[in-house]
């Protein structure tokens, strides 16, 4: 689907979906209480795969689950499929590439993968500056074994607030994981007990309408929570400053696409986006995908290493762009196309049904004109 967008200010009231990181997480932890969570047409592609995929595990002889492209699901029920045995994980072509924890092996026949191996209680090394999932899958998974066991950060840790999410999910549930000097101390023959953790907004999402209202439009964002454990939410302090010069976006990388457009559009200065090294393994390279994209509406960005250097404008110029199939990317340049001067064509608009299905009946309510062509 490609989708012609006029530029234009937007004004009104936008709830974002539930968030993803956070309700992965619920999802999972809910299951292994006994309490699957059953798939609605409001949800994301990526949260439909965990629910589904986890009641499969749980319910299933040799479940086959289809992740499609979500790495949230592939990375944090293989640990799961590893202590129960004989489960398949279905891959798209993006995620099938993606790396896997270094505790797993898999036999790979196209684009599906099968664990092999248990997963016993034991000590597990674990490098910290890799995906954040390859710990908390573990913490998921660890306490059902039956002796206590250690996960060691060979690395330090590189995104340490989706791990908290994780141990403040399990606390919910009644799970113990201690945190030590170098890593965690899970101890085994635990079990999960129900707990209604409610829902709350994406902050990553909620961070594009914030953009926005930088930038000039006015709207109301409903249902984010502070305090949260969302790191994301640090968005609203950045967008009341004047943005600070240098940020440091390892602990929150969904950010970048949503600070990379802000700081294309403050005129005259240079901001600097660092720590950006594991944006190169998301659904795309988005130290790439980011540049190359507002590069096309107008902007001036060059990338080197793990960091970001965006050169501000009073404004772009719109033009044609391809999200690439990455959710991220659509959304920026949608949020990128109320500052534009001229239209904006997002080619492949519908991958943002992977995250937030209603975002562009959300913007059309908000005021934004979109054709599709």
């Amino acid at each position: 689907m490609d989708l012609k967008i006029t530029p234009g200010k937007l004004a009104g009231t936008v709830t974002p979906p539930p968030a993803k990181t956070l309700q992965h997480r619920i999802i999972i932890a809910a299951a292994l209480a006994g309490h699957f969570t059953e798939p609605t047409e409001q949800m994301s592609d990526d949260l439909r795969a965990t629910a589904v995929g986890v009641k499969q595990l749980l319910t299933e002889e040799n479940p086959r689950i289809v992740c499609g492209g979500s790495g949230s699901t592939l990375r944090l029920l293989l640990p799961l499929a590893m202590r129960r045995g004989g489960a398949e994980f279905v891959c798209n072509d993006e995620l099938i590439n993606r790396p896997l924890p270094p505790y797993v092996t898999c036999e790979r026949e196209g684009n599906v993968l099968r664990p092999t191996g248990a997963l016993p209680s034991g000590i597990y090394p674990v490098p910290g500056n890799g995906s954040a999932h390859y710990i908390s899958a573990l913490l998921f998974a660890l306490p059902l074994a039956e002796g206590n066991s250690t996960v060691t950060l060979t690395t330090p840790l590189e995104m340490p607030s989706a791990v908290e999410m994780t141990l403040a999910v399990l606390q919910a549930f009644g799970i113990t994981a201690e945190k030590t000097h170098n890593g965690y101390f899970v101890p085994g023959g635990q079990k999960y007990v129900y707990c209604d953790m409610g829902e709350e907004s994406d902050w990553a999402f909620a961070a594009l309408y914030h953009v926005m209202n930088a930038l000039g439009s006015d709207i109301t964002v409903e249902g984010t929570k502070i305090p949260t454990l969302q790191a994301d939410s640090i968005i609203a302090e950045l967008v009341k400053s004047d943005l600070p010069q240098e940020i440091n976006v390892g602990d929150v990388p969904d950010l970048v696409p949503p600070l990379a457009l802000l700081a294309a559009l403050k005129p005259n200065r240079m901001t600097v986006l660092h720590h950006a090294g594991r944006l190169r393994l998301k659904e795309t390279d988005r130290l790439h995908t980011v540049s190359a994209t507002l590069r096309d509406l107008g902007a001036t960005v060059i990338y080197t290493g793990e960091t970001l250097f965006i050169f501000g404008h009073e404004d772009l110029r719109g033009g044609d762009v391809s999200s690439r199939g990455d959710h991220r990317i659509a959304m920026m340049a949608a949020a990128a196309a109320t500052c534009c001067t001229g239209e904006v064509i997002i080619r492949g608009a519908e991958c943002v049904n992977k995250s937030y299905p209603r975002f562009w009946s959300d913007l059309a309510a908000l005021g934004m004109k979109i054709e599709e062509v």
